[in-house]
């Protein structure tokens, strides 16, 4: 092999470890430690890591979504349609990969941001809300 052609697999293999995969993103948050229960979700993350001032909180919240309230306001909240998709509801029951929220916290959206922002949910969370909209997305 020659220098050139040894130099260019090389950089090529450097580029794909250093990036990861879009299913796997370089960085991700410590596990919050999710169940897939509504009760889990709402209080561990949309409690303590969405519904914060400049995000989905007070007057003026992100996307129109308020999540600063209480547990049935929030789920009411998630049920809604999205005004960023407008095509998609935040949260469709049995379907998350037809839920905007899913779609924005496993990277699999099509514009804007993933949430939330500054670090990835690890996967093991990012699979419990999954797994919470898969059945139905309860409020339990």
């Amino acid at each position: 092999m020659n220098l050139s052609k040894l130099f260019l697999s090389l950089l090529c293999a450097v580029t794909l470890v250093a990036c990861g995969t879009e299913d796997e993103p370089a960085a991700t948050a410590d596990p919050i430690g999710l169940d897939p229960t509504f009760a889990s979700i709402n209080g561990e993350l949309l409690a303590k890591t969405c519904a914060f001032s400049g995000c989905h909180a007070g007057s003026a919240p992100r996307a129109g979504l308020k999540l600063d309230g209480t547990p049935d306001e929030n789920y009411q909240e998630v049920l809604a349609k999205s005004t960023q998709a407008k095509t998609l509801s935040l949260v469709e029951p049995g379907n998350p990969d037809k839920s905007w929220l899913y779609m924005k916290i496993a990277g699999t959206h099509t514009y804007g941001q993933r949430m939330p922002q500054g670090s990835p949910l690890h996967a093991d969370d990012v699979a419990a809300v999954r797994k919470w909209i898969a059945d139905g997305a309860k409020q339990n």
